[in-house]
């Protein structure tokens, strides 16, 4: 994740960890995170996420876990795409 903002504590270990440089967005119902990672391979991605129409603030920090998981597993990608 990022350094310093909202995404500094997001990603605090792994892959991901200082390799995401992304936009959070949150609206009522609503979780996103749009911008830019690089996998393993260093093959550069850009990703944009969102969900949408949860009812909870529980069922909310679940989407937000499912989008880092999701980003994580891009960062960890080994192969480099097509070329």
């Amino acid at each position: 994740g990022g350094i310093d903002g909202t995404l500094a504590s997001r990603f605090p270990a792994g892959p991901a960890r200082g390799n995401v440089r992304a936009k959070t967005g949150s609206l009522r119902h609503v979780q996103s995170l749009a911008g830019y990672v690089a996998t393993a391979g260093g093959q550069p991605l850009v990703f944009a996420v969102c969900i949408n129409g949860f009812q909870s603030e529980a069922a909310g920090a679940s989407a937000r876990a499912e989008i880092d998981r999701l980003v994580e597993a891009l960062a960890a990608f080994p192969g480099r795409g097509p070329e």
